[in-house]
């Protein structure tokens, strides 16, 4: 290397701005070359039904977290049908005692008006 001809560092040298803070500067710009947009059109459609997407998830995931995940919904879907179903059965053991409840009471009155009515009057000739 002569002193003539200093060859530029490859590390950014110290420059003071304005403000009188330091600033790193490249030593050398390169052109860069310009810069190309390219539009991707849709490839794929935009709506992804919700059964591919789920199964498109598990399968990423770990087997056993996978099936973690399966057993816990299967569970709280079975769980939601037997709610249902003692729902509707307990709707109708309430029809079934308030129907209980008038029959005894109409077998109450008619046996009452048995004992309290006597004989039915005789009908005049």
């Amino acid at each position: 290397m002569s002193a003539e001809h200093p060859r530029p560092s490859p590390t950014p040298q110290l420059q003071l701005t304005t403000g009188g803070t330091t600033m790193l500067q490249p030593s050398h710009q390169r052109p860069r070359p310009p810069v190309e947009i390219h539009y991707v059109h849709e490839a794929e459609p935009g709506h992804v039904p919700a059964p591919v997407l789920a199964l498109e998830t598990l399968g990423r995931m770990h087997p056993a977290t996978a099936v973690t995940l399966v057993l816990t919904v299967a569970g709280m879907a079975a769980g939601t049908v037997v709610a249902i179903v003692a729902l509707v059965a307990t709707l109708l053991a309430t029809v079934a005692a308030i129907v209980g409840a008038v029959a005894i009471a109409g077998l109450g009155l008619a046996v009452a008006a048995i004992v309290l009515g006597g004989r039915p009057p005789t009908p005049i000739r």
